[in-house]
């Protein structure tokens, strides 16, 4: 059973790059181009994990982030934030809104994958519960 992904990220080429990343793992993929199309669709399909840029328009990804686990309905959903902002204060705000990983842009695609995994496992692990 693949496990749905969903990339908020208002840059085409970093979505093209992730999607060719991960084609070989079991998931789908789903896009949001920014923070505000990212929050409706999260309610909408309940996606298994979401993968975070934290400049975005309309509602940026700390927002989205807050939104996303200060409401009951979606706080266990897991986010890795994918980010060029490593910024101690960005990287505190998204460890405070428990981000399950915090990887800098340019992403390495072996520790996006691994990352990723990481949370297939514990989702199975979850689900097996």
């Amino acid at each position: 059973m693949p496990y749905n992904i969903l990339y908020i990220e208002d840059n085409p080429l970093n979505i093209r790059l992730i999607q060719r990343s991960l084609k070989h793992l079991p998931v789908t993929i789903d896009v949001a181009f920014d923070g505000d199309e990212g929050l409706k669709k999260i309610y909408q399909k309940r996606p298994d994990m979401v993968l975070l840029d934290i400049n975005l328009p309309t509602i940026g990804g700390i927002d989205v982030l807050v939104h996303l686990k200060t409401n009951k309905l979606t706080r266990d959903i897991p986010v890795i934030a994918l980010t060029a902002d490593s910024t101690l204060q960005t990287r505190k705000l998204c460890e405070t809104y428990g981000v399950v990983d915090f990887l800098q842009k340019p992403i390495s695609r072996s520790s996006l994958i691994q990352s990723i995994q990481t949370v297939m496992a514990d989702l199975e692990i979850a689900s097996n519960q």
